[in-house]
């Protein structure tokens, strides 16, 4: 039993070792012919293992380990390529440690002047880490500190400092804004600003631009333009000079010639009334000088006429004295009257015996001869006493001559008495009774001494009355207004506010209740209110726009067939003579307006141009009317045509054609990339002229509103519905067509008011802020339909408001039209894109 048991348990144990031993026999003859490692080429990245190259092997596993190539360094770790060999695949064997990492550790320290350069830069000292920092950096020429740097390392002015708008360059007609040339500022719109280069004058009448204000800051026309000599209407007394007609600053100094009508004469000259029309601007040529300015020749006996006399010849300003007076006998020449004049016998001239009388001591006033001595008596004379009605009469009167140059002191009897003395009377001196030593006649040396005291005495007087009657004034006015004064302040204390308001009020009910009852008060619209409308006057202005419409019309149908032709079948020639004509703003208005027309036809009646369907085209015809664009649009770029750009950007998404693979392209496409679209200043200009189109269309639309009615929302139109949608499909990002529109709408607040700048802010912008992605645009021919689809209008329009021929509400807002009647329409009927280029003028 136990035999059995045991040879039971040997024979497996016997077959396994047998199994065993076939298969180590078969292995050692397989391994014989399998390949080895040292064949196998490893993987980059890996290399061969050492020792491994005899033993079988067929695979990265078996014969190749990893190398630091493949190895990724963790966090505070940075790669090393001198380390990509190594096959340690560990951060100690594979990578070196970083700054940052070391600097968190406490490995090293910066000083207080130097920060951590790079925290990712292999190194573990402050000689291989630390840097200076951004502080104590000096920024160079046109770089100004950055604080927010002022902390981190660096040494560089790109690292430190932040660009002033002196690196910027301004475009054409822009300058930099001064205040900014040493601010940070790296666009155009926050370092420049427009220039007068940018702006047209009214020259046709006579404004222009100087040459010092080309280069100077503007924003309007306005701040550039100066009037010119060259419309400037001389005063009385001034001539036209046309060489001066480009200057500026205008008055008849600068523009004109002067002449001697309007030259004023020094202070005691006077005007040469024959000389008024000459010209000059000399005293000596349109003036005639006082006489007393002139010389006269003394010795040939001839004296100056003194003021008020004028001339410079001796025979207008020189008067013959005495001196060349003859006497008739028996008088003989004055000689205290030699130097006087005019000549004249009676001035000139006196009896033989006044000189003697000279030699005599005349009595004075009330003396007489009875109370001289006898030693006295043979040296003076007086005068005789007349009776008049028993009374005596004056004895001396002062006789002034016409000239009031000469003076004689007579006596009423007009003779010179000496005294004698009398010694028959008891030795009495009287007056010679006798008539022998009468002397009649005598010149008076007193004459010109009297004059000039009582010319004095005069004066004297005249400047005392003067001061008196300026005090009497003075009090009187001060008086009259104390009088006013106290009438004010007892009319305002006896003045009862409370109750003349009660008496004007029962005085007001009695009479509306005495009166016929009233009618019920009715709004009316404003045009029925005021008094009738004058009829609008003709002026040159207005004539000159009706000529500029009229010749706009006469381009429109000439041009109508041509482009006609060219739509339906092009001919390269006429391309390219369109593409020339509309470089001038005429034709190009007139083109506009023919493609409007073109592309509307077959649009139902009232229909806008920013509704319409559309208009294909062969693609020959597209490839012309391409041509022609590009050349409209380069004309509107340079001549700042902001009307014929709006249309142009429209009607370039209305003509289509279709391409090699039957998809639809619009015109857009080929004018996509235009610089006109990059401009600010047009989109700020498109937008402007927009608004104003709205208010100019909303007042028209009122007129068919009820009266009374009430309006909450500022006018839109159509176009300024689409009008972000229109920047959006020429390549501007939403955050761009915002910032845009924000800033045109808070330039023009002035005359918008703040609260409706707020609510078109909304209105233009709500649409399109959950319509657009965030900072995207459409690219060049992927004009998104529904970011262009308008919000609802602000208020309702009337179809036949807006398609009533008799309402052009252009040019009725820029002025061409007089009004919305006949009459105002036969000025001239003005387009929609024309019209604002005719208020250029």
């Amino acid at each position: 039993m136990g035999a059995k048991f045991g040879y039971g348990l040997l024979l497996p144990l016997l077959a396994t070792s047998v199994n065993l031993r076939a298969s180590l026999e078969g292995t050692q003859n397989s391994s014989s012919t399998a390949p080895k490692c040292s064949a196998w080429p490893c993987s980059k990245g890996y290399v061969l293992k050492p020792g491994r190259g005899a033993i079988p092997g067929a695979s990265d596993q078996v014969c190749c380990e990893k190398t630091c190539s493949l190895f990724n360094c963790s966090v505070g770790y940075v790669a090393n390529e001198a380390y990509i060999h190594n096959t340690g695949f560990t951060d100690t064997q594979c990578c070196d440690k970083a700054c940052g990492a070391a600097e968190a550790e406490g490995a090293f320290k910066c000083n207080a002047s130097q920060a951590v350069g790079h925290p990712l830069k292999a190194g573990t000292s402050p000689a291989e880490c630390c840097e200076d920092i951004c502080e104590l950096h000096k920024c160079g020429p046109l770089w100004v500190p950055n604080p927010e740097a002022a902390s981190l390392p660096g040494n560089t002015d790109e690292k430190c400092c932040l660009p002033t708008c002196g690196q910027v360059r301004c475009d054409p007609g822009y300058i930099y804004d001064e205040p900014m040339i040493e601010k940070p500022g790296t666009t155009k719109e926050q370092c420049c600003v427009k220039s007068c280069e940018l702006f047209k004058c009214d020259a046709a009448h006579g404004f222009s631009i100087p040459e010092k204000k080309k280069s100077q800051k503007a924003t309007s026309a306005d701040d550039c333009c100066e009037p010119q000599c060259r419309h400037h209407e001389c005063g009385p007394g001034w001539l036209k000079d046309v060489s001066k007609d480009d200057q500026f600053d205008p008055s008849d100094e600068k523009c004109c010639i002067q002449q001697c009508a309007s030259f004023q004469c020094p202070k005691g000259w006077q005007p040469d009334a024959a000389k008024k029309d000459k010209i000059s601007s000399s005293k000596d040529v349109c003036c005639v000088p006082p006489c007393s300015l002139h010389t006269c020749d003394a010795d040939a006996g001839m004296a100056n006429a003194g003021d008020g006399v004028f001339g410079r010849t001796d025979a207008r300003c020189c008067k013959e004295t005495c001196a060349k007076q003859t006497c008739s006998p028996p008088k003989i020449a004055a000689a205290i009257r030699i130097a006087s004049f005019p000549k004249s016998e009676d001035l000139c001239c006196e009896p033989e015996g006044c000189g003697e009388f000279r030699k005599l001591n005349k009595l004075g006033e009330g003396a007489n001869c009875n109370s001289l001595s006898k030693d006295d008596c043979d040296s003076s004379y007086g005068a005789y006493f007349s009776k008049e009605n028993g009374k005596n009469v004056s004895r001396w009167v002062q006789a002034f001559r016409a000239d009031r140059r000469c003076c004689f002191w007579l006596s009423e009897l007009g003779a010179q008495v000496r005294c004698v003395f009398d010694n028959d009377y008891g030795g009495l001196c009287r007056l010679d009774s006798t008539g022998e030593k009468e002397q009649k006649g005598c010149a008076s040396r007193r004459a010109s001494q009297s004059i000039a005291s009582m010319s004095q005495l005069r004066r004297g007087r005249c400047l005392r009355d003067g001061l008196r009657k300026l005090a009497v004034y003075e009090t009187s006015w001060l008086r009259n207004m104390q009088y006013d004064l106290e009438g004010a302040a007892k009319a305002a204390e006896d003045f009862d506010a409370v109750k003349e308001l009660q008496d004007f009020i029962e005085s007001a009910v009695k009479e509306v209740g005495a009166g016929p009852s009233a009618s019920a008060l009715v709004a009316l619209p404003f045009f029925q209110l005021g008094k009738a409308r004058e009829p609008r006057k003709v002026t040159p202005e207005l004539q000159q726009l009706a000529q500029v419409q009229q010749h706009i019309r006469q381009l429109m149908d000439e041009m109508s067939p041509v482009i006609s032709s060219m739509l339906e079948g092009p001919e390269g020639e006429q391309a390219e003579s369109l593409s020339r004509r509309v470089t001038e703003w005429r034709p190009r208005a007139a083109f506009c307006q023919v493609l409007r027309t073109a592309v509307m036809r077959d649009d139902p009646q009232g229909t806008e141009l920013d509704g319409a369907a559309g208009k294909n085209l062969s693609p020959r015809a597209f490839e012309a009317l391409a041509v022609c664009f590009k050349a409209a649009l380069d004309s509107s770029d340079e001549q700042s045509d902001a009307w014929c750009g709006r249309d142009l950007m429209v009607l370039a998404q209305l003509y289509r054609t279709d391409d090699e693979d039957g998809k639809q392209v619009s015109l857009l496409s080929r004018v996509y990339n235009h610089a006109l679209w990059n401009k600010v200043t047009f989109w700020e200009e498109v937008l402007l002229l927009s608004l104003c189109e709205a208010y100019a269309a909303e007042a028209v639309w009122r007129r068919s509103v009820p009266a009374g009615s009430q309006f909450s929302k500022p006018a839109m139109t159509s176009f300024l519905q689409r009008f972000v949608g229109y920047m959006m499909a020429f390549g501007i990002s939403f955050e761009q067509g915002r910032s845009s529109v924000t800033s045109t709408l808070r330039k023009s607040h002035a005359f918008l008011g703040q609260q409706t700048v707020q609510l078109y802010g909304q209105l233009l912008l709500s649409a399109y802020e959950v319509a657009t992605p965030q900072g995207t645009a459409p690219g060049p021919g992927e004009l998104n339909l529904a970011v262009l689809e308008a919000p609802p209008c602000a208020a309702p329009k009337s179809t036949e408001a807006w398609s009533s021929p008799e309402d052009d509400f252009e040019a009725v807002a820029l002025g061409v039209q007089a009004d919305f009647t006949s009459e105002g329409r036969q000025m001239g009927e003005m387009t929609p894109s024309s019209a604002p280029e005719d208020s250029r003028l």
